[in-house]
């Protein structure tokens, strides 16, 4: 059985005093031969990022059914095709004025694959033990990686292969979540919003309520989650 994905997206404080829409974006795809995850989050600093998030979404359910349909699902082909198409995808606007970061999940029977530009977590739980897709040391800077200042090479790939009676749960989130969360916490914080989550696969209630209600009362950012278990 492959796992299936729930989402959940807020606007954050900010954005709704200044009657800014959510500026990220995210798309679940579950069907017999995988689960699809993304989730993209628009630059503030761009006035048309929400169409950024929003389309590359799904340009990325588009490519992926379409790799898996051929029979052919190269990781880094894939990204390339992404980065190839996507300022096509967006048009007639243009980077300068619109942009995203991404991280998307791939499950199929045989393996996970988790891919990652820029900001946010991307992690898999399995048994007491954690991979993630994280920037190396080096690459740290204070700009964060996006569409419009990227390249293939820039994107960050983990993949595991799946074995037999073993429990899988995935997080994807934005980076308004993600810097509130340690390593520390990351394996309780993981197994709570995998255990609750059930029902609703888009706007889950219980994501839902769980980003509306998120302690960190001084965060201002779009909030949005998705788990696959």
């Amino acid at each position: 059985m492959i796992e299936k994905a729930y989402g959940a997206s807020v606007r954050g404080k900010m954005h709704i005093q200044n009657k800014i829409p959510n500026q990220d974006g995210f798309i679940i795809d579950n069907n017999k031969h995988y689960t699809l995850a993304v989730v993209c989050d628009g630059l503030g600093s761009k006035k048309h990022s929400r169409v950024a998030s929003q389309r590359l979404c799904k340009l990325i359910k588009k490519e992926v059914h379409t790799g898996f349909k051929k029979r052919s699902l190269n990781p880094m082909e894939l990204v390339k095709t992404i980065q190839a198409k996507f300022k096509k995808k967006i048009w007639p606007y243009s980077l300068k004025n619109c942009d995203t970061t991404c991280l998307f999940a791939l499950v199929s029977n045989s393996s996970i694959m988790l891919f990652q530009l820029g900001d946010g977590l991307n992690a898999i739980k399995f048994n007491d033990d954690i991979v993630k897709c994280e920037v190396a040391e080096k690459d740290f800077t204070n700009e964060t990686r996006a569409f419009g200042n990227s390249k293939p090479s820039d994107w960050m790939f983990k993949s595991i292969k799946k074995e037999e009676n073993t429990k899988y749960e995935l997080i994807l989130c934005t980076d308004g979540i993600s810097e509130d969360i340690i390593d520390e916490t990351m394996l309780g914080f993981i197994d709570i919003v995998c255990e609750k989550t059930n029902g609703k696969y888009k706007n889950n209630p219980v994501l839902k309520a769980t980003l509306e209600q998120w302690p960190n009362k001084y965060s201002t950012d779009d909030k949005t989650i998705v788990v696959v278990k």
